[in-house]
């Protein structure tokens, strides 16, 4: 959004990793897109042009194809800040609404989600995360869980703010499940996360506290899926592979190294789950294999 509005505004963008800029002032900038009829209009030929290409594999245009399951409109879209019921949330409201349209438009196959964060990215807002999923052209509801990135854990102190974290990790997903009974849409997890163990960024590390996390998470899912609650799943962040990071203080990626699952502006290795994370990678094990059981 805010590459957008740096080609349209020809102003540079507030990069909130850079030292004069802040993340609110990023924010801010970023939430201007919305309204920006210049961005909206390029970012809608993107859309357009990504749906309609051809899969040059198979010869499938993409929005033919089945292995395709969902359009998202952004990563973790968010209000501009501004207090409740501010005319800000207005704008993002019909920004989600006339964006989700023009995809349902031009592709009648696929489901359309708003990759929004759940509350947390609606600014708190209990009522702009409803009236977003309660829109006809977004079919299922979104969250993610961030305990690390929203200061709730602190890796360096796990044993004296795992537990609280924990609980309000909880709390979240339980919450959601209730906005999601509410609305009637099923609910998906889309991010959720944890670091090695001390926040180390060695292979050499424990997963003690990414195990008991990811346990805690994928045992709530599995039990209101089996119950016939709304949840349908979710997404562990991230699969690294047999990548690994390049410095163990926790450089941002750089030109030659090997690629994690974490974006490139953050630690390298920070949240990802390697092919050497045997532990975690059985737990995630586990819980495929009860989740496709109820699929059968």
């Amino acid at each position: 959004m805010v590459q957008y509005l740096s080609w349209f505004e020809e102003v540079p963008v507030p990069n909130p990793f850079l030292r004069q800029y802040s993340w609110p002032e990023f924010m801010v900038f970023s939430a201007r897109f919305y309204s920006r009829q210049e961005a909206n209009s390029a970012y809608r030929k993107y859309i357009k042009k990504l749906i309609a290409r051809v899969n040059t594999v198979t010869g499938i245009k993409y929005r033919d194809d089945p292995v395709i399951m969902s359009w998202q409109l952004a990563n973790e879209p968010r209000p501009a800040p501004g207090g409740s019921g501010n005319k800000n949330d207005t704008v993002f409201v019909q920004w989600i609404r006339e964006t989700a349209d023009y995809i349902r438009s031009i592709d009648s196959n696929h489901l359309i989600s708003t990759g929004n964060e759940g509350t947390m990215g609606c600014l708190g807002s209990v009522k702009v995360y409803l009236d977003i999923h309660r829109l006809k052209n977004i079919d299922y509801m979104a969250v993610h869980l961030w305990i690390l990135n929203w200061q709730r854990f602190d890796p360096l102190h796990p044993e004296k703010s795992y537990p609280e974290a924990e609980k309000k990790a909880v709390n979240d997903l339980n919450q959601h499940i209730r906005f999601a009974e509410e609305v009637g849409k099923p609910l998906a997890l889309e991010e959720f996360g944890i670091s090695w163990d001390l926040h180390s960024f060695s292979p050499d590390s424990g997963t003690i506290y990414r195990n008991r996390y990811y346990n805690t998470v994928f045992d709530l899912i599995y039990r209101n899926v089996k119950a016939g609650g709304p949840f349908i799943g979710s997404n562990f962040w991230t699969w690294g592979g047999i990548g690994k990071a390049r410095d163990p203080d926790g450089a941002v990626w750089r030109r030659g190294d090997e690629f994690t699952g974490d974006p490139p502006q953050e630690p390298q290795g920070r949240n990802s789950v390697f092919a050497t994370d045997s532990l975690t990678i059985e737990v995630i094990k586990t819980y495929s294999a009860l989740m496709n059981g109820l699929c059968q």
